[in-house]
């Protein structure tokens, strides 16, 4: 058994079926995705049609969080609200209803998924330092963490 961890693909479909093709050629016999199906790229959908077909486990991660939700957008950049709104508008119900029912911390066999910290998986935090890593140690209840 072989798996292939998908992550950030950002709605990026060719990126998404080069990596995918490239984790055949290399004998991947199971999928993971540790989150942020959607965001920035012109493929929001099918994204997550193609992560939906693969069957895998899969947690949110923060951009498959926000482009789900039906709230207001505070606290970014134009740009990145600009992209988000048009995320928003490009996913079907279904999608949001996917996304928004992903689990955010998830056992794989022997293993743990996540998109962002064990500790706190809600809050988006990135691991910057030991100490950072640290504070998820007492969560890991699996010897591996993706």
């Amino acid at each position: 058994m072989k798996f292939a961890i998908l992550g950030d693909i950002h709605a990026n479909l060719d990126a998404l079926e080069a990596v995918l093709a490239d984790a055949a050629a290399r004998g991947a016999t199971h999928h993971v995705c540790i989150g942020d199906v959607v965001g920035y790229n012109a493929n929001p959908h099918e994204c997550v049609a193609r992560i939906q077909g693969l069957d895998c486990p899969a947690v949110k991660g923060n951009h498959d969080e926000e482009a789900s939700a039906d709230t207001e957008i505070v606290g970014l950049n134009p740009l990145a609200q600009a992209a988000l709104l048009w995320t928003r508008e490009n996913l079907t119900d279904d999608d949001k209803r996917w996304l928004r029912e992903l689990r955010l911390v998830r056992q794989v066999r022997d293993f743990t998924v996540v998109h962002a910290t064990l500790d706190t998986p809600g809050s988006w935090g990135y691991v910057l330092n030991k100490f950072d890593a640290m504070a998820s140690f007492s969560y890991q209840f699996t010897q591996v963490c993706f």
